[in-house]
């Protein structure tokens, strides 16, 4: 009878236990359904690496079994034959419980000094770390005074003396020898020690002299304030000192960890995928966020029609009006271009066919291009080139196809007097301008042609082309067949009358060249130019401002050339 009432207490013992066992960190409870026969384990103890070995089996009829109740639930032993097991029946969904890290912490000792507090560092592989185990510091253990230095009736000494727990040294000073006088020292504390600071003792003879000692800092009084642990932290102790302040923590205890129930939806599932569903601790109030499994709520299409074009086929386009998934099906021919009138591009040329062109009748914008049969043209004879020159005859002009490059030319009819005379004042012209560009470029002003002095220059030209050289005679019968300038009386000195003469305080400058048949009036000019520039000797004065007018005259014929003569004056005589 004892023995069954025994047997009795542990069953009852192994329900409530097994009862416990179905709970899970969450606070749900789900069913054990590990098929009958098959012997469960005992839950893993919070903080270990995994489940703990199975408990052996309790003989109910032996009273001297462990009292560890039997892990097989009462009711769960194999079921009966005749009573069919319903597969379709609901059963409460296993809600995975938050990861949680067992610590597992190494220990560094940091040993109290005589001035500073010892302590231990625990440190976890996660990062984790704290201090703890406090020890206040040891204080100095001083050793016997020591004499360094002997003092005499002139000059003090001095002694010192060791801490033999961490090698400090203290010293003070010895007084000087008085004769017949034997120190009897009296010691009074001038500065009371604290926790945070060492005190000082003076000693003090009746001579006079007197030396000190330091007073070891007293210990903290501490006063403690427990923190208690939370579902993330730590609980603790911290102590503080009621004199200075000082605080340290101490005696940590374990966070308790989050006991999470009460899941709800959170209504973020999409067409494919499950959605969240989320749960409180019931003891802080965190969440805990776990996938609603089943809760994808499938696709929902609607269909869009696009007709085929003239290059592209037609479809039906399928859109899921939940979350935009798409797919195409039910395709349809391109329908194909449809030209109907072709217009000319202009594009004919005398070797070639143009092109004609034609759009899309059904409103594509697709256009067709294709050669424009018999639209082959003449020939588009336009003038290149134009040589205007009495230099070697007649000029002439070349013209072009613009469309096959084909070329032929022409003689132009010779030139009038008129007509020479004007491309010589071109050639001259020409000079000028050139000359005067290159002064403003080089920072000079630009030099102002006079008339009168012009038609001496360009009779001095007809001159050069016999006679190349800056001949005086030839200079003073120029300036007298115009009568330009200052008439200089040499009788006033007593010459002859005959030794009088024209100036216009000119000073000149003369070139010739041999171009080609194939120069223009402004080419010649621009040549000319470029000579006297490029001549460091002439340049030095007709690219100078000190020198403000110029004229330039042109002659050409002798030998089949050019010659120019510039002149440049400080004088204006019109």
């Amino acid at each position: 009878m004892k023995i069954k009432k025994i047997a009795c207490l542990l069953m009852a013992l192994a329900m409530i236990w097994m009862t416990a066992s179905c709970r899970v960190n969450d606070g749900s409870v789900t069913e054990l359904t590990d098929p009958p026969g098959i012997q469960q384990t005992t839950p893993a103890d919070p903080g270990s690496d995994g489940p703990s070995k199975p408990v052996e089996p309790v003989d109910p009829v032996d009273p001297s079994a462990p009292s560890e109740p039997d892990v097989t639930e009462p009711g769960l032993s194999d079921p009966d034959p005749s009573e069919p097991v319903d597969p379709s029946a609901p059963s409460d969904p296993v809600v995975p419980s938050e990861p949680e890290h067992e610590h597992a912490y190494s220990e560094a000792v940091t040993a109290a000094t005589c001035t500073e507090d010892g302590f231990t560092t625990y440190s976890c592989e996660c990062g984790d770390t704290y201090v703890g185990d406090r020890v206040e510091a040891t204080g100095h253990s001083w050793g016997e005074w020591v004499t360094t230095k002997e003092p005499t009736e002139a000059a003090t000494g001095t002694a010192e003396r060791t801490c033999s727990g961490c090698g400090s040294k203290e010293s003070k000073v010895l007084d000087k020898i008085i004769p017949d006088h034997t120190h009897s020292y009296s010691g009074k504390v001038t500065t009371a020690a604290t926790c945070t600071k060492e005190g000082v003792k003076t000693y003090t003879c009746s001579c006079g002299g007197s030396y000190t000692e330091s007073i070891e800092k007293i210990p903290h009084s501490y006063k403690t304030t427990v923190t208690k642990p939370t579902c993330t932290d730590k609980g603790y102790t911290t102590y503080k000192c009621s004199s200075c302040g000082d605080s340290y923590k101490d005696d940590y205890v374990t966070a308790k960890g989050h006991s999470y129930g009460n899941y709800k939806s959170n209504g973020d599932a999409t067409c494919t995928k499950d959605g969240t569903k989320t749960g409180s601790c019931s003891a802080c109030g965190a969440k805990n966020t776990i996938t609603d499994t089943g809760s994808a709520k499938g696709h929902s299409y609607k269909a869009t029609v696009t007709a085929p074009t003239c290059t592209e086929k037609g479809y039906t386009t399928n859109t899921c009006k939940t979350c935009g998934d798409t797919y195409k099906d039910s395709y349809v021919n391109a329908t194909g271009h449809k030209y109907n009138s072709y217009t000319s591009n202009g594009d004919a040329t005398c070797s070639k066919d143009g092109t004609k062109t034609a759009t899309c009748a059904n409103g594509c914008g697709m256009k067709d291009t294709v050669t424009d049969v018999g639209s082959m043209v003449d020939h588009d004879y336009k003038v290149i080139k134009t040589v205007e020159s009495f230099i070697t005859g007649p000029g002439f002009q070349r013209f072009e196809c613009s469309f096959c490059k084909k070329t032929y030319t022409e003689d132009l009819p010779e030139w009038t007097e008129e007509e020479r005379n004007q491309f010589l004042r071109d050639v001259e012209a020409a000079v000028v301008k050139y000359i005067n560009q290159f002064r403003i470029e080089q920072g000079d002003t630009t030099a102002i042609v006079l008339p009168g002095m012009t038609q001496v220059a360009q009779y001095r030209a007809v001159q050069l082309q016999s006679n190349f050289d800056h001949d005086v005679d030839d200079i003073r019968e120029a300036h007298a067949r115009f009568q330009y300038g200052r008439w200089i009386d040499a009788t006033q000195w007593g010459e002859d009358e005959a030794d009088s003469y024209w100036t216009a305080n000119a000073t000149e400058a003369i070139a010739t060249r041999g171009p080609g048949q194939d120069r223009t009036a402004d080419e010649i000019g621009y040549a000319f130019a470029c000579q006297i520039r490029n001549s460091s000797g002439h340049w030095s004065y007709v690219g100078a401002s000190r020198l403000p007018y110029i004229a330039v005259g042109v002659e050409h014929g002798f030998g089949m050339q050019f010659t120019m003569c510039i002149m440049l004056s400080t004088e204006n005589h019109g």
